[in-house]
């Protein structure tokens, strides 16, 4: 394999689990990293001494050549650093500036964080900006260790559009650390197609389910379709470019495939569904009491291209509702039952269409719990409205 480049730093800021395995990786094949992050899970000791551990599909690796930071105050800026950020979206405008603070407007900044407002945050800062997708389906499976459940290639592309000779530096070093690599002619038209796939990230942590629990549950897969078209309905009225060529998952497929694993889990595409990621951030979000999610930058985007368009969104706008209260009042995941989360939905529905089509989602459970009317002033069950996120432009 060959190495990477050494005269080039990855300084990743914001190394949850899926920006330490990127560093990890590039760390492997040579190049020299610096993790910084306040992960709880990111021990500076245990790492130092025992180095990160990657549990794949393919056995387990321990990679030790890396630097961990708590901060950005403890990192030196050099010349030839190339700047990762992987913090969450509501995170992210912040983090711009306290890099461009530190570094020269010059500097490389890849984002790799979710939604598709992160490109546009670093725009506004530094002058070489690109886009990653890497959906890798990491997380935490213990302190210093870390769970990859998918072999799937990176998406790297030029914020707004093309790639230079220092994106495919960056592309050369992320390939040799072992990934395959694509270049879409946009990077925001594939992350789009990544956001609506996210979009259920919200209905799993409501419920406190895993996706493979959600599959088995009866109503959720049904339910969680119904979310994804709503925002294709919403795209296709806004004219939105969505490139979803050379994925493993369209998201236009996606609601077919749901339903039809709904009906048979152990069925083939069952197994294509995985690809929506077993376990929901969101969930984490809620059960470290975060006080917040990355709602608004997934099922916010599609609520607000929906006001925007005149298609109404009562399967994301509930969503949104819901998980913004939820951790806003620091409850834990799982809140919600199926029958509660699909009456809150209908009532939203019956708010928002003339007529009332009916909405055809069923339960094992019997009838809905009895929840209170809605005002149409207030949010769901009482909580404000939701915050939109900024405009699309």
């Amino acid at each position: 394999m060959v190495g990477a480049d050494m005269s080039t730093r990855y300084v990743i800021y914001g190394a949850g689990a899926l920006g330490t395995l990127l560093g990890a990786g590039l760390a492997e094949s040579g190049a020299a990293v610096v993790l910084v992050g306040r992960d709880r899970l990111l021990e500076r000791q245990r790492v130092s001494t025992e180095g990160i551990v990657v549990e794949t599909p393919a056995g387990r690796r321990i990679i030790r050549e890396l630097t961990i930071a708590s901060s950005l105050g403890e990192v030196t800026a050099h010349s030839e650093d190339v700047l990762l950020l992987g913090v969450k979206a509501w995170a992210a405008a912040d983090a711009v500036q306290a890099l461009r603070e530190r570094y020269d407007e010059s500097t490389p900044l890849v984002t790799f964080g979710a939604g598709v407002r992160n490109e546009e945050f670093a725009a506004q800062r530094f002058r070489r900006v690109y886009g990653l997708l890497a959906p890798l389906d990491a997380f935490w499976q213990a302190p210093g260790v870390i769970a990859q459940l998918a072999e799937r290639p990176l998406w790297l592309g030029g914020y707004p559009l093309g790639l230079d000779a220092v994106g495919e530096r960056i592309a050369s070093d992320l390939r040799a650390a072992g990934w395959q690599v694509e270049f879409p002619d946009s990077i925001l038209a594939v992350k789009w197609n990544q956001l609506v796939l996210d979009l259920n990230q919200a209905t799993l942590a409501l419920l406190g389910l895993s996706l493979s629990q959600a599959l088995a549950t009866s109503g959720v897969p049904s339910l969680m379709a119904e979310v994804i078209e709503e925002a294709g309905r919403v795209l296709a009225s806004a004219g939105m470019t969505v490139d979803s060529s050379g994925h493993d998952l369209p998201f236009s497929s996606c609601g077919s495939l749901l339903r039809q694993a709904g009906d048979s889990p152990l069925q083939p595409q069952a197994r294509s569904i995985s690809l929506l990621g077993e376990h929901s951030p969101m969930c984490w979000d809620l059960e470290l009491h975060r006080g917040q999610t990355e709602a608004g930058f997934l099922n916010g985007e599609i609520l607000l291209l929906g006001e925007k368009h005149q298609v109404p969104t009562p399967f994301n706008a509930t969503l949104l509702s819901l998980v913004e209260r939820v951790a806003a009042d620091q409850l834990p995941p799982g809140h919600y039952s199926v029958a509660d989360l699909i009456s809150l939905i209908e009532q939203r529905r019956r708010l928002l269409y003339q007529p009332e089509p009916p909405l055809s989602i069923q339960t094992d459970t019997g009838a809905p719990s009895a929840i209170g009317p809605l005002d149409p002033d207030s949010g769901l069950d009482g909580a404000p409205p939701p915050t939109p996120t900024p405009e699309i432009r």
